[in-house]
Protein backbone atom coordinates (compact mmCIF):
# COMPACT_ATOMS: atom_id res chain seq x y z
CA UNK A 1 0.00 0.00 0.00
CA UNK A 2 1.17 3.48 -0.19
CA UNK A 3 0.09 6.61 1.11
CA UNK A 4 1.17 8.33 4.40
CA UNK A 5 2.17 5.94 7.02
CA UNK A 6 -0.43 6.34 9.95
CA UNK A 7 2.03 4.80 12.65
CA UNK A 8 4.60 7.51 11.56
CA UNK A 9 2.08 10.12 11.58
CA UNK A 10 1.49 8.99 15.35
CA UNK A 11 4.75 9.00 16.80
CA UNK A 12 5.60 12.71 15.02
CA UNK A 13 2.41 13.87 16.85
CA UNK A 14 3.93 12.56 20.24
CA UNK A 15 7.14 14.57 19.10
CA UNK A 16 9.32 10.82 19.13
CA UNK A 17 12.56 10.65 17.17
CA UNK A 18 12.58 8.82 13.72
CA UNK A 19 14.55 6.75 11.85
CA UNK A 20 12.72 4.87 8.75
CA UNK A 21 13.75 3.64 5.45
CA UNK A 22 12.67 5.64 1.60
CA UNK A 23 9.51 3.18 1.03
CA UNK A 24 8.45 3.84 5.39
CA UNK A 25 8.62 8.00 4.75
CA UNK A 26 6.85 7.64 1.75
CA UNK A 27 3.68 9.86 1.73
CA UNK A 28 5.66 12.46 4.57
CA UNK A 29 6.13 15.92 2.53
CA UNK A 30 9.11 17.35 2.81
CA UNK A 31 9.38 20.36 5.46
CA UNK A 32 9.92 24.04 3.94
CA UNK A 33 13.89 24.12 3.17
CA UNK A 34 13.54 20.53 2.36
CA UNK A 35 14.42 19.19 5.83
CA UNK A 36 13.00 16.02 6.86
CA UNK A 37 11.27 15.53 10.41
CA UNK A 38 12.90 12.08 10.53
CA UNK A 39 16.31 10.41 9.72
CA UNK A 40 15.45 8.55 6.19
CA UNK A 41 18.24 5.54 5.68
CA UNK A 42 19.34 4.32 2.56
CA UNK A 43 20.54 0.63 3.49
CA UNK A 44 20.95 -2.09 6.83
CA UNK A 45 23.79 -0.28 7.50
CA UNK A 46 22.44 3.47 7.43
CA UNK A 47 19.62 2.34 9.41
CA UNK A 48 21.42 1.06 12.64
CA UNK A 49 23.99 3.96 12.18
CA UNK A 50 20.89 6.09 13.02
CA UNK A 51 19.64 4.25 15.82
CA UNK A 52 22.79 4.15 17.36
CA UNK A 53 23.09 7.73 17.07
CA UNK A 54 20.18 8.12 18.40
CA UNK A 55 20.95 6.17 21.26
CA UNK A 56 23.95 7.43 22.37
CA UNK A 57 23.47 11.76 21.16
CA UNK A 58 20.62 13.29 23.47
CA UNK A 59 20.57 16.36 21.88
CA UNK A 60 20.14 15.03 18.14
CA UNK A 61 17.16 13.03 19.67
CA UNK A 62 15.68 15.67 21.42
CA UNK A 63 16.33 17.96 17.72
CA UNK A 64 14.53 15.27 15.69
CA UNK A 65 11.55 14.76 17.98
CA UNK A 66 10.91 18.03 18.51
CA UNK A 67 11.20 18.86 14.10
CA UNK A 68 9.07 16.25 14.31
CA UNK A 69 6.52 17.33 16.82
CA UNK A 70 6.38 20.75 15.43
CA UNK A 71 5.94 19.10 11.46
CA UNK A 72 3.42 17.20 12.78
CA UNK A 73 1.60 20.64 14.32
CA UNK A 74 2.24 22.30 11.36
CA UNK A 75 0.94 19.97 8.87
CA UNK A 76 -1.36 17.86 10.04
CA UNK A 77 -3.61 19.92 12.81
CA UNK A 78 -4.52 23.75 13.48
CA UNK A 79 -6.21 26.50 11.49
CA UNK A 80 -3.04 25.99 8.71
CA UNK A 81 -4.40 22.71 7.70
CA UNK A 82 -8.23 23.40 8.31
CA UNK A 83 -7.84 26.10 5.55
CA UNK A 84 -5.71 23.65 3.34
CA UNK A 85 -9.07 20.95 3.45
CA UNK A 86 -11.07 23.84 2.65
CA UNK A 87 -9.40 24.80 0.04
CA UNK A 88 -9.24 21.20 -1.50
CA UNK A 89 -12.96 20.93 -1.04
CA UNK A 90 -13.34 24.07 -2.81
CA UNK A 91 -15.17 26.29 -0.02
CA UNK A 92 -12.47 29.16 0.12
Amino acid sequence: GGGVKMKLLEAMGYGLPIVTTKHGASGIPNMAGGCMPLFIAQNEDEFLSGMVHLTDDVSMRNRLGKTAGNYYQEEYTGSNNLLRWLDQEGHV
